[in-house]
Order: C-alpha cells, then sequence, then structure tokens
C-alpha cells in the first residue's frame, strides 16, 4: 500500500525536476533550431492580444497590405495563451510558463492511461518519467508550438477511450471523443489517435455486445464535425503546403528515403524520440511485442490500428520529415513508451534485483542525458539566421513604432525577422526587391526599409530609398522611406 501511494509523489517529482532543468529557459527568448515554426505562433498570439480577438481570425506579422487573417490549424493553443496575457502580461515567460503547464497535463494524461493499461501505477511513474525525458518532448515542452497542446489531448483521448472499454459509462467516450477532437483541430495529424476509438469499436462488434450500446459509441463521432467543418475552410489556405502533398509533393529533401530511414533508426529514435536511458527498455518491448504477436488485433487493436495510422503518415510525409523536421514525429511519442513500459514489466517479470537497480538507475540518469541533449539546443548559435537580429531585438524593435508597416528582409521564412522587429510588414528576400516593388508597397503604407541585405544595401537602383538612415545594429540597417522625385 505505501509503495502504491508513492506513485503521486514520484509523479511530482519527476514533474518537479522537469521545471528546474528547464528554469533558466522560460524567460530567454525564442531561439535555436525550427525557430521559425515557433515564432509562428508567438505573433499569432500577439496579434491576438494587440489586435482582434476573435479565435477565427489567427494573423501574422507579414501580412503586406492585408489584414494577415491565415486560417490553418485551429488556433485554440495560440487564443488560449492571449488570453492568459490577458491577466498576467504580454511576455514569452508566459507563453512557456503555459508551456509547460500543458505538457505536465499531458504526462499525468499518459501516467493514468499506463496506470490503467498495466493495473501497476509504478509502470504508470516509469512510463511518465521516460516521457517527460524524452529530449524531443524536453525541448518542446516550454517552445511556443500547438504540437505539444495537439498531443497531450491526443494522450487524454486514449485514456478516456480506455476508461470506457473498462467502465462503459458513457461521460467516459463523450470526454475521449471530445479531447480527440482538440487534439485534431489544434494538429491535423493527430486525428489518427481515431485508431484508439476505431480498435475498442471493432472489439466492441467482435463480441457482440449490445446493439445500442454500440450504436451510442459510434455516435461521439459527431464530436469530429468541428474537425471537418474548420479544415473544409481552412484547407484552401493550405493549398500549398506540402504537407497535404506528402511524398506526391514538389518539395524535395536532400537526403534519401533510405538515409532518412536508416537515420531516423539509428539516430533520431535512440537519441531524441526515446532517449538513449530508455533504449534497453524499448528492445525489450518490442522483443514482449513479438512474442504476444497474436494478441496485436485482439486484445491490442487500438494500439495496433494506431500504429498502423501512424506508420502510414510517416511514409506519406517521409520526404517532409526527414532528418530535420523533428517535431512531426511527436504523435509516435506514446506509443514508443507504451513499447518500453511493457520491455519494463517484462524485465521486472524475471524477478533479478539487479535488473530492478538497472531499471531505476536508467530511469534516474535519463533526465540527465535529456538535458545535456538538449539545453544547447537554446543558443544563437543553433539558429539558422543572423543573430544580430536577436542580439539587438529590442533596439530593433524601438527604432520605428509598432503601428507602422515596413519592409524586411533577408528573410526565407517569411516569419523571423518580422517577430524580432515587431512590425506588419512586407519580406523579401535579396533580388526580389526591386525600385518598382518598393515603390508599390510605399504606396500600400510601408513607412520603413530593416535589413540586412548585402545584395540591396549595394543595389545602385536601390541607393534612392536608403538617403534617410535611422539606425544601424550589427548587419541590421534601418531607413526611413521617402517618395523619390
Amino acid at each position: 500500500m505505501k509503495r502504491l501511494s508513492s506513485a503521486p509523489a514520484l509523479l511530482t517529482l519527476i514533474i518537479c525536476c522537469s521545471f528546474f532543468l528547464h528554469y533558466r529557459i522560460f524567460n530567454l527568448d525564442i531561439l535555436g533550431p525550427h525557430t521559425w515554426r515557433q515564432v509562428y505562433t508567438q505573433s499569432n498570439i500577439d496579434c491576438y492580444y494587440e489586435e482582434d480577438n476573435n479565435i477565427l481570425h489567427p494573423r501574422k506579422l507579414a501580412r503586406g497590405e492585408t489584414d494577415g487573417i491565415t486560417p490553418r490549424e485551429f488556433p485554440l493553443f495560440q487564443w488560449t495563451t492571449a488570453q492568459l496575457y490577458r491577466v498576467t502580461e504580454q511576455s514569452i515567460a508566459v507563453t512557456r510558463y503555459y508551456c509547460f503547464v500543458i505538457s505536465a497535463f499531458g504526462i499525468i494524461g499518459f501516467y493514468l492511461l499506463v496506470t490503467l493499461l498495466t493495473a501497476n501505477k509504478m509502470s504508470g511513474v516509469a512510463g511518465a518519467s521516460m516521457f517527460m525525458f524524452s529530449p524531443l518532448f524536453y525541448y518542446y515542452s516550454v517552445n511556443p508550438l500547438p504540437d505539444i497542446l495537439a498531443l497531450c489531448t491526443a494522450i487524454w483521448s486514449m485514456y478516456f477511450f480506455y476508461r470506457y472499454a473498462q467502465t462503459g459509462k458513457v461521460k467516459h467516450s463523450i470526454a475521449g471523443a471530445l479531447f480527440l477532437c482538440a487534439a485534431a483541430m489544434t494538429k491535423l495529424p493527430f486525428i489518427l489517435f481515431a485508431g484508439v476509438p476505431a480498435g475498442i469499436l471493432i472489439n466492441m462488434l467482435r463480441s457482440k455486445e449490445a446493439g445500442i450500446k454500440i450504436l451510442k459509441f459510434a455516435l461521439h463521432l459527431v464530436f469530429l464535425i468541428p474537425v471537418v467543418w474548420w479544415y473544409s475552410q481552412s484547407l484552401q489556405e493550405m493549398k500549398d503546403n506540402p504537407v497535404l502533398g506528402g511524398i506526391l509533393s514538389s518539395y524535395e529533401n536532400e537526403s534519401s528515403v533510405g538515409e532518412i530511414i536508416s537515420g531516423q533508426l539509428i539516430s533520431m529514435l535512440p537519441e531524441l524520440y526515446l532517449n538513449y536511458a530508455a533504449v534497453p527498455f524499448f528492445i525489450a518491448g518490442l522483443i514482449y511485442v513479438f512474442r504476444k504477436r497474436t494478441a496485436l488485433f485482439s486484445k491490442y487493436l487500438p494500439l495496433t490500428l494506431t500504429a498502423l495510422f501512424l506508420l502510414a503518415y510517416f511514409g506519406y510525409e517521409i520526404t517532409l520529415i526527414g532528418l530535420i523536421h523533428d517535431y512531426y514525429m511527436l504523435p509516435f511519442l506514446p506509443l514508443l513508451f507504451i513499447i518500453a513500459v511493457a520491455g519494463i514489466q517484462s524485465l521486472n517479470a524475471q524477478n533479478r534485483q539487479w535488473i530492478s537497480y538497472a531499471i531505476v538507475l536508467l530511469l534516474i540518469i535519463a533526465p540527465c542525458t535529456a538535458w545535456l541533449r538538449i539545453d544547447s539546443r537554446w543558443s544563437p548559435d543553433k539558429s539558422t539566421f543572423n543573430n544580430d537580429w536577436y542580439t539587438y531585438r529590442s533596439e530593433i524593435r524601438n527604432a520605428a513604432p509598432d503601428s507602422v508597416r515596413v519592409i524586411i528582409g533577408n528573410d526565407e521564412t517569411q516569419s523571423i525577422l518580422p517577430y524580432y522587429a515587431h512590425k506588419r510588414c512586407w519580406t523579401y528576400v535579396d533580388y526580389e526587391l526591386s525600385p518598382e516593388r518598393i515603390e508599390k508597397m510605399m504606396s500600400q503604407g510601408a513607412k520603413y526599409l530593416f535589413t540586412d541585405s548585402e545584395y540591396t544595401l549595394n543595389d545602385s537602383s536601390m541607393q534612392r530609398y536608403l538617403t534617410n538612415k535611422k539606425a544601424q545594429f550589427g548587419s541590421v540597417h534601418i531607413y526611413e522611406l521617402q517618395t523619390v522625385k
């Protein structure tokens, strides 16, 4: 009994450990790998707070003369963060703390899910610990990406659907459907967790349970109507996004499919997704799954279907995911660590004391290896853009009023530099800015030019626009634009 009652205390300790390891990060501005995805999200948040608070109007900064409304995935994370700003302050720290709270909520859900699946609270603690210190989850657990909210709500949907399978109570199936809806609305790939209720439904049909019970469960598909409605509106806006085209899109990865698969299995899986400390458990879990393979399409059908859906997703998006876009692999984490928990249970079943000690030791090591692998990511030298924009971000922002529209370059992402300048703007890359284009932008309201483009600065045709220099911060030059007569 005492051992069981210690599980919540251990879970709390795990969350607190992650909090203190992240402590120096909470007040850092956005930097490091995948900055552009994070600043795009954070810009949405800022625009909700500063402009229109209508959740259906997510806006971007690189908007030119338009209103900037760009519907993509449902902006539940961005909008709720902006509401927090209204009761606290507009700050990246608030965003990061909120992300951590969401992540902790997801970890609690995973603890409950594993405890339900294994009927063992300490297995739930072990699963939660491994999940919390997955280097991939560790990095994104405090970074402004909606993917974390989608992941955590998907975990809770799994828990409630399994609770329904155990109790038969409608309130559990409704909760599962609502969490699945939130996950899919926030990030479309998480609709693949519908494999869990689909597997439960198939098993109900096999067992010839009461037809009315099956009908009630199937009717919960009505909660997916908002998903269909939203994406029927927003997919048109996303039609040029290579995510939709997958392997059929024109996107080309510098790595071949074979290199991507080998890199994912040999490097990314053990080092980034699992954590080296969890690899022995995952291998033991795969062995366990192989031994229980006859149950994969019966007892474990909900998990098996979800795994098959995720593998199909990986195959479709493989060229886009490559070896760079690691956040696309977040949906895989729950199943990876369920397998790892199965490995721990199979190792514990051998009743050897040294194995128990080894398990505990590896779980203790995991936070250290996650920190060593990830902490250096939050460093300017890990960024892929001109760091002067980060270093002088306050000075750059204050060089012109936030209310004016400006032209900003060089920025292929159309997100990073507008975020650090905190300006509604047009963006360009080198040769894209011509006298004709700058004249058009000025006629539409452009008042300043923020640029680090040597091409622009040295272009003789642009010199007549570069006469009124307001400031220079490192390699970033700021000019007030005036009509050339």
